[in-house]
């Protein structure tokens, strides 16, 4: 994979406050002045009303001004080795090699058949497990090879989205407030860079790519569709699932698969 940015140096600002270096997968906090991220980032209307400018990216006039969708495929990584604490140790297994290369060619198949456009970004977490799913879905498909098109992303890597409701016990899942309260901040930095409706000056339809982590996708999902963020425990995506989620130019957003593994094998579907 290319590992340089095309623009100078290797560091890269989100319009969202989150910085990453894309070579080492350093982070680094920057809130722009005037914007406070810990406040209201996913508050709730009470009245379940949607709301149209969620990603404030609508037009003034009310007119779409253009009509392409921006469809996001939200890829999670293959079944890894489990009881090591190091990222570096959590490598894939043998079975969650053939999902990244089956998923590979599932997402190369809808592509070529025109069930969804060109993959115009595709983004993996920087953890190992799924950068190795990364290699091997790009290894089905047709090369990308321009500047920016492939490229790690450290927002994406998996982690403490927000707490659970209901909530889990510290035996079954020992996380910190601390924890909730820096991953939390990185993931809803994901959500907001992309996850949103086309630019008004797209000529076509795109695809956006994202290889990552199951509490990342869960908690997408749930931003995605306006319902409240604390249920994301409460859906379920497999090892090499995908997940394909629609933004119109009018703002409004359809879930068309959740964790679909209809191209596994039955002895391929793992959760862990």
């Amino acid at each position: 994979m290319n590992m340089n940015n095309p623009s100078s140096g290797n560091w890269s600002k989100h319009k969202a406050y989150y910085w990453y270096n894309r070579a080492t997968g350093e982070t680094s906090w920057a809130e722009p002045d005037g914007y406070n991220c810990r406040d209201n980032l996913c508050s709730q209307d009470s009245s379940n009303k949607w709301d149209k400018r969620w990603d404030k990216m609508d037009t003034d006039t009310g007119v779409d001004s253009t009509k392409a969708v921006h469809h996001i495929v939200l890829i999670r990584h293959g079944q890894y080795c489990e009881g090591n604490d190091d990222d570096v140790d959590r490598l894939l297994t043998d079975k969650g090699i053939s999902q990244s290369l089956a998923t590979g060619q599932r997402l190369r198949d809808l592509i070529e058949a025109g069930k969804i456009p060109r993959v115009e970004k595709f983004r993996y977490s920087t953890m190992v497990r799924a950068s190795q799913t990364a290699d091997l879905v790009l290894s089905k498909l047709q090369p990308m090879n321009e500047p920016g098109r492939v490229q790690p992303c450290s927002m994406i890597r998996e982690g403490a989205c927000i707490v659970p409701e209901p909530n889990i016990s510290k035996e079954q899942w020992d996380v910190t407030e601390t924890d909730f309260h820096r991953d939390g901040l990185r993931i809803e930095a994901a959500f907001r860079n992309y996850i949103h409706r086309a630019p008004a000056d797209a000529k076509s339809s795109f695809t956006t790519v994202l290889v990552c982590h199951g509490n990342v996708i869960r908690y997408l999902v749930t931003r995605a569709l306006q319902q409240d963020p604390a249920g994301w425990l409460r859906l379920s995506v497999a090892n090499g699932s995908m997940t394909l989620i629609s933004v119109y130019p009018t703002g409004k957003v359809s879930l068309t698969n959740l964790g679909d593994v209809g191209h596994f094998q039955s002895d391929l579907i793992t959760y862990n």
